[in-house]
């Protein structure tokens, strides 16, 4: 239940850990500003050059004990205590914001009312529930047994993202968007409590979109 869709596979880059290649939706990029401070690369869209690790709070942690910034950047680098904190919020934030992007979109449903037939219908997606979801949960969950199920964020953080003042439950349609979010998530798994459950069915189309499209990894 926890392959991850073809969608959101891509690159293949080194772990400054252990020096081995791994596929990039597993990792976090770190950079250097011109102060030698490390900085999270979320996006993995910084200049300059970078040091990725596994997207966990341990790895962060160890990275900064043992200095492996500053091997990796050949140059000084600066760790701060927060750091793995840092890289959550912007983690968090990157989250959120594929919300806001789906529901400009016309791909965002919202509330229990209109989640549900949203569910029920044929179409595959993304449910978002907040982290203290109760009751209804479960209904929800057994109706949309073919969509991802997503239990990451309190009920204060997804509202925000729509305009009000809490919300416990999304819905987010197939598409580019959800994939990014899904991705996302699963880089938050290292640094907060999170439950992300995903279909055998996407498993099962991701390794048949990647039969397709074959080897699409690039090394650094």
């Amino acid at each position: 239940m926890d392959a991850i869709p073809a969608e959101v596979s891509g690159p293949i880059r080194r772990n400054a850990m252990n020096r081995e290649r791994v596929p990039a939706r597993d990792m976090i990029r770190y950079v250097a500003d011109t102060e030698g401070r490390i900085v999270p690369d979320v996006a993995g869209k910084l200049p300059g050059r970078g040091v990725w690790l596994e997207a966990s709070r341990d790895a962060v942690m160890l990275a900064t004990r043992k200095n492996f910034f500053a091997r990796e950047l050949r140059r000084k680098a600066i760790a701060d205590d927060g750091l793995a904190d840092l890289v959550e919020r912007l983690l968090v934030q990157a989250c959120l914001q594929q919300l806001s992007l789906a529901r400009r979109a016309g791909q965002l449903v919202i509330g229990f009312d209109q989640v549900r037939p949203a569910l029920s219908s044929a179409a595959r997606g993304v449910l978002i529930m907040s982290v203290d979801a109760a009751g209804d949960a479960r209904k929800l969950r057994q109706i949309g047994d073919g969509s991802i199920v997503i239990e990451a964020f309190a009920r204060q953080e997804i509202g925000r993202q729509v305009g009000r003042d809490e919300l416990v439950y999304a819905w987010m349609e197939e598409g580019a968007i959800a994939m990014r979010l899904v991705a996302l998530v699963r880089k938050l798994r290292g640094f907060r409590d999170v439950e992300m459950v995903i279909p055998d069915t996407w498993a099962l189309r991701g390794e048949q979109c990647r039969q397709r499209k074959g080897s699409h990894g690039r090394n650094e």
